[in-house]
């Protein structure tokens, strides 16, 4: 996992991503907290995934209509940024590597299913 600098930062990070699960609505503060964090960690795998899935669950708070009027965000996606948010920040604390993390959360990535194929070919 790396140094113990590196594991009391993703600790950190881990902590603002479960505040930010709490949270009733967005929090620009809480925002500024994880990207300051974020500046000093090495951003791979599951640090990547935080910030993106940080990203989207923004959007569930500032997407306008065909108006451009402000949207109420959708309840049940907003459930389900919280839970990703909760599991990256479990992730995050347990050391998981990024495959690890894919793996458990059924997570694929372009290349991943031709890569289990050619893995099956290869072991027989």
């Amino acid at each position: 996992m790396g140094e113990p600098e590196d594991r009391e930062l993703r600790s950190q990070i881990a902590d603002v991503l479960e505040l930010i699960a709490a949270e009733p609505s967005w929090s620009d503060e809480l925002w500024s907290r994880f990207d300051a964090l974020l500046k000093q960690a090495n951003v791979e795998g599951v640090l990547s995934h935080a910030d993106e899935e940080l990203t989207h669950y923004s959007g569930n708070f500032k997407s306008r209509n065909l108006l451009l009027m402000r949207t109420k965000p959708d309840p049940a996606q907003v459930s389900e940024h919280k839970e990703e948010l909760r599991q990256i920040a479990a992730a995050l604390r347990s050391g998981a590597t990024w495959d690890e993390y894919k793996r458990a959360n059924n997570i694929y990535e372009r290349g991943d299913g031709l890569a289990r194929l050619f893995g099956a070919f290869r072991k027989h």
